[in-house]
This record gives structure tokens, sequence and C-alpha cells, in this order.
């Protein structure tokens, strides 16, 4: 069995049922934080059709009270990350077994119009419209994945994972930057 750190980095392709986890998932978030004011995004690489990655399902969601979000998740299973997060987004997962498979939910919090929420949603749809630059973006990270795992501890594979996978997503970024200028109103009410 692979060490626990490098399951984190092992490659897998994009997943057919990558949206209806999403939707499975969205369902009990929803139901947790009814009454709370709050959006809800799939992003990440699950979220791109074609895109490989390690296979978490991503979930931004947007709020005027991350705490108040924080402990309406931990109430239906999700375990908080204090180190996995900053000051501006929380950070919650979860795993589940589906047949032989462990799922990964990741679920990160932040306020509303946050820059790094408005950033990772219009990424998602930049490569989304873009399959060039979708496909260079899942290569990167089948390359940075398969240097992680080389690696002989978790410190050592967290930094050649973002060391290979880094200038790609800066490339792609700069693409973004202004996809985000041409489409703001689609990214204002975040």
């Amino acid at each position: 069995m692979l060490a626990e750190f490098r399951q984190k980095y092992q490659w897998k392709p994009w997943r057919e049922d990558s949206f209806l986890l999403y939707e499975k998932a969205k369902v009990d978030i929803e139901k947790a934080l009814t009454g709370v004011n709050h959006s809800i995004y799939f992003f990440g690489s699950s979220s791109i059709k074609g895109v490989g990655g390690k296979g978490f399902i991503d979930i931004y969601i947007s709020t005027e009270d991350k705490e108040l979000v924080k402990f309406h998740l931990t109430a239906i299973g999700y375990e908080y990350k204090a180190s996995a997060g900053n000051q501006e987004r929380l950070f919650l997962q979860k795993y589940a077994r589906q047949d032989t498979d462990l799922l990964a939910f990741h679920i990160h919090v932040s306020s509303f119009g946050n820059k790094n929420l408005v950033e990772s949603i219009a990424f998602r749809d930049y490569l989304r419209e873009n399959d060039i630059d979708a496909h260079t973006y899942s290569e990167i990270k089948k390359k940075a994945s398969k240097e992680a795992m080389k690696q002989s501890d978790k410190d050592s594979a967290k930094k050649i994972y973002m060391e290979t996978k880094n200038p790609v997503v800066h490339k792609i970024m700069l693409s973004v930057r202004d996809y985000i200028n041409k489409n703001s109103d689609r990214y204002s009410n975040l």
C-alpha cells in the first residue's frame, strides 16, 4: 500500500461521475446550510471535463459567516483542517468510499467576493473553454504527481508537486486574469 502522503499525489484520470459526485455532495451541504446565506461552486480539476488530477471533488462555498458554515459542515461529518486554510479561506474535508475507491471531498470556505474564489472559478471557466490550456494543465499535473510520488516524505512531495506545476499555472493565470477582465460581470457577484 502507498504511504498516505503518496496517495494524495497519485494522479488519476478525470472521472465521468465527477459532476454527479459533486451534485450529491451539494444536496447534503445545501440541506446542512439551510438558512445560511451562501453560494456553492464546483471547481478544481474534477470540474473540468477531461482534466486529470488528484481526483478530489473540490467545492468552494462563499458566505458572509465562515464560522457558521464550518459549524454546520462539521455537524455532517466534514473535518476542519486549520493547517490547510488561511485567514481568508477555511478548509474542510470528508472521505467516502465508493466501491473500491476512496473519494476525497475538499471544501473551501471564504467570504463573498474573495479574490481566491474569483480566480478559482475563473480558472475553471477559462479551462472549460480552452482545450489546449486544459490539456497542458492536465499533463503538468500528471508530471507533478509523478515527481511527488518519488519523494520520501510529505513535505518534499508537496514542494516538488508545487514547483513542477507552478510555472504552467502562472502562465495560465495570466490568461485567466485577462479572461476575468473581459467577463467582469460574471465574477462581480461571487
